[in-house]
């Protein structure tokens, strides 16, 4: 049978130079050397040197092992050979050198042969103390690292070296132009331990070093005591999220049968599914399977070194919830040790959700109404939130003595344009929550044009603000007028009470049918205002504040005026809003 070999290199997928050095090298080792050497070869003075980087002109890869002997000369010359099949060999390595390199040249014991695009050529007899195979002609400029191709075949021959039956040891040499650059040698990697696990009717092993210095953390995946793939390589939906914890440090080899069985001829990748989408879809294991019982074995190696990862998780959840309670549902599934970091991938998150939802090309979409729903709830959450802040904020202007453009922007920004009612432009709720119920509302910008003679007959309060469904003054319902007086001014509630009186009178001769007028004076409190207070008759709700909120209705003007102390406006809302915050904090904080 005629092999169309351009074909099969055209069909590899994924071949980088390292699969190269890879497949020489465990050809040499599967042929029984115990001395390898890699010789790099670059004449090219434009490479990167100060990064270690050249251009390659040839490799060689000799080594002292059997060399082409009859039977290995038969299986490189046969596509597809079962020829070591037990050692996990698919019999088309070879083809990988071509997808790198043009032409391939074997020195062997007995033989000597030139391989290419054509098959085997320039066969002869030979009599060589060494095997060589010289890689030449690359396709294309190809530029190498040292120190990343001695971690590289340090890493991807380390579980042959834990795991080889003869317990041989192995030195492989790096060489750039014939000087050594490193030389790695099988007997001196570091300590493992072992576990072994099943999932299903699939037995696993999984080899470890952790908290070792030397070795980064990282997984390897591998299929015949060969690694395929590292986790860190692997695409999103298929990696294992690592724990980023230096006191976590942990390398890990897993291997089994089912990667045996799973591994893609190029063996670059294991052919299995990121996650089961129907439960009929396949019977299999999924990497969802696989890393869900590679975590709980991890956990386990964690405890067994003094690291509860559970718990710390779970409190390290708790402590975020506290600073980002809006967030809850996105820390659900929260994998962090660290809390910055799972505060930010929470805020990423939830700001892609967002995002999704905003592109209506999505709504068809499976997840559309899961996430939806998510981010109703977070967007609630983070309202709820917000208020509080700005309840602090406030605290803080009344602190400070900021009384008046710093808390009239707190509440509502001046001179504002905007007519079209927001949740967050503005921050009327503090007076009233009833106020959120209307869908415009107006500022002194506005106002001129609705009530053009109001301003200029009256000195304006330090808020006037129409709150409404409805651009027409005549069918305007509801009106809020707000007075700060500074605390040092010596202010009685008379005097406050007689000016916004004057404001609704004049307010209700300008329209047709009688407006409602909430009224709000913030005075600085005494025993001397209360008493004032309680001579008019006023109502009292009582603030965890020194001072209640005082109100009284005049029905002459259809107005509620309300007194507030500024420690009692805070207190107000802060009493409102805190029913919200407790079922927020309380959904995710309660104790267990």
């Amino acid at each position: 049978m005629l092999i169309n070999i351009e074909r099969v290199v055209d069909d590899l997928k994924n071949i980088k130079l390292n699969n190269v050095f890879f497949e020489a090298i465990a050809n040499s080792m599967q042929a029984n050397a115990t001395k390898i050497d890699v010789k790099i070869y670059s004449a090219n003075l434009y490479g990167d040197i100060q990064n270690s980087l050249q251009y390659i002109d040839k490799l060689e890869i000799i080594d002292n092992g059997d060399g082409f002997n009859k039977e290995n000369l038969k299986s490189f010359k046969e596509y597809g050979s079962k020829h070591k099949i037990s050692l996990g060999c698919k019999g088309i390595g070879r083809f990988i050198y071509l997808k790198i390199f043009r032409h391939i040249y074997i020195e062997s014991k007995n033989i000597e042969f030139a391989f290419n695009i054509n098959g085997i050529e320039k066969q002869k007899e030979a009599s060589n103390s060494i095997t060589k195979i010289s890689f030449l002609e690359p396709k294309e400029n190809i530029s190498i690292n040292f120190k990343n191709l001695e971690q590289a075949i340090k890493e991807h021959f380390l579980p042959y070296f834990l795991m080889h039956e003869n317990n041989k040891h192995i030195e492989i040499n790096i060489y750039n132009n014939n000087k050594l650059e490193y030389k790695i040698l099988s007997n001196q990697i570091p300590n493992f331990k072992e576990k072994q696990f099943n999932i299903k009717e699939y037995s696993f092993v999984l080899t470890y070093a952790y908290g070792n210095k030397e070795l980064k953390n990282e997984g390897h995946y591998v299929a015949d005591k060969r690694v395929v793939s590292k986790n860190s390589d692997l695409e999103n939906e298929k990696k294992y999220n690592l724990f980023k914890d230096n006191e976590l440090k942990i390398y890990f080899i897993l291997e089994s049968i089912y990667f045996d069985k799973n591994v893609n001829n190029e063996r670059n990748e294991l052919l299995i599914y990121p996650k089961k989408k129907t439960a009929f879809q396949f019977g299999d294991l999924c990497w969802e399977d696989i890393h869900n019982e590679l975590e709980l074995q991890l956990k386990e190696i964690y405890k067994e070194n003094g690291f509860d990862i559970d718990k710390t998780i779970k409190k390290n959840r708790k402590e975020a919830i506290k600073k980002f309670p809006y967030l809850g549902a996105y820390f659900d599934d929260s994998n962090e040790l660290n809390i910055e970091q799972m505060q930010k991938n929470a805020k990423k998150e939830f700001e892609n959700d967002k995002n999704f939802l905003r592109d209506e090309n999505n709504k068809k979409d499976k997840n559309y109404e899961v996430k939806l729903s998510k981010v109703t709830q977070a967007e609630l959450a983070e309202y709820i939130f917000d208020r509080n802040r700005i309840i602090q904020k406030l605290r803080e202007c009344i602190k400070n003595k900021s009384i008046e453009e710093e808390v009239h922007n707190l509440f509502m920004p001046r001179h504002t344009k905007d007519e079209k009612q927001n949740y967050k432009t503005n921050n009327i709720w503090l007076f009233d929550d009833r106020f959120m119920g209307y869908d415009k509302i107006f500022s002194d910008f506005n106002i001129k044009n609705i009530f053009p003679n109001l301003y200029d007959k009256l000195e304006r309060p330090d808020i006037l603000s129409i709150v409404s469904n409805t651009y027409d003054k005549n069918k305007i319902t509801d009106i809020l007028l707000i007075e700060f007086k500074k605390p040092h001014e010596n202010i009685t509630p008379a005097q406050a009470e007689e000016q916004l009186l004057k404001y609704g009178r004049f307010i209700n001769h300008l329209v047709d049918n009688k407006i409602r007028i909430w009224a709000y004076a913030f005075l600085k409190f005494n025993n001397d205002t209360m008493e004032s207070l309680n001579d008019k008759a006023y109502n009292k709700i009582f603030t965890s504040s020194n001072f209640p909120l005082c109100y009284k209705y005049h029905e002459r003007n259809n107005m509620i005026i309300n007194f507030l102390d500024y420690e009692a406006l805070i207190c107000d809302a802060e009493n409102r809003n805190k029913l919200f915050l407790n079922i927020l904090k309380g959904k995710y904080l309660n104790d267990e």
